[in-house]
């Protein structure tokens, strides 16, 4: 079938008028996301030192991170950790990742498979009791985790966060590893 004159006309005009809904709805749905609280202390770009990270092995034996050794760990066993600080920023500073540049904890568990990945699974409280959750492999490089929850600021969130890992020789920071997380595709 073929469009012609007041077809394309009718066919153009419902497509911008879609799309400029959408645009508004998706802006509408971020603000009412924040609704009355003052969200703005979480910046897009934050960091977790991986103060608390500890390796709990097939056999239940644990090792703390510090000791860990990636070449030859076990496979087949479970990072966890509790309340990581997170901070604003993506290179975090041991020392100075408290008091403005503080904005939460992270909590979390990734269990390994033998071939060195890891299904991760991390929720993020903020210091306003605001909770993200969000789920992705972590094989050593950067990579998206799918939004899978949230409340207060992230309430009904989707989207993904990019995670990337580092170790403390990476850029001279005073921890022994860090992950950061680009939340500018969490809405």
């Amino acid at each position: 079938m073929k469009l012609q004159g007041l077809q394309v006309f009718l066919a153009t005009a419902m497509l911008a008028t879609s799309t400029v809904f959408a645009q508004k709805k998706a802006k509408k749905a971020k603000k009412m996301k924040k609704g009355s609280r003052d969200c703005s202390f979480i910046k897009n770009m934050l960091s977790e030192p991986s103060n608390t990270d500890a390796y709990v092995a097939p056999g239940g034996n644990i090792t703390e991170a510090d000791d860990y050794d990636y070449g030859t760990g076990v496979p087949g066993g479970m990072w966890m950790w509790e309340d990581n600080p997170i901070c604003t920023g993506a290179i975090p500073d041991a020392d100075a990742c408290s008091g403005a540049n503080l904005v939460g904890h992270a909590t979390g568990t990734c269990a390994t498979f033998p071939s060195g990945n890891c299904d991760s699974i991390d929720y993020f409280k903020f210091i306003d009791g605001s909770l993200l959750y969000f789920r992705g492999l972590d094989y050593g490089v950067p990579g998206p985790s799918v939004v899978i929850g949230g409340t207060g600021c992230f309430d009904s969130a989707t989207g993904t966060v990019e995670t990337e890992f580092y170790e403390g020789t990476d850029a001279g920071v005073d921890a022994e590893a860090w992950y950061t997380y680009d939340l500018s595709r969490v809405f």
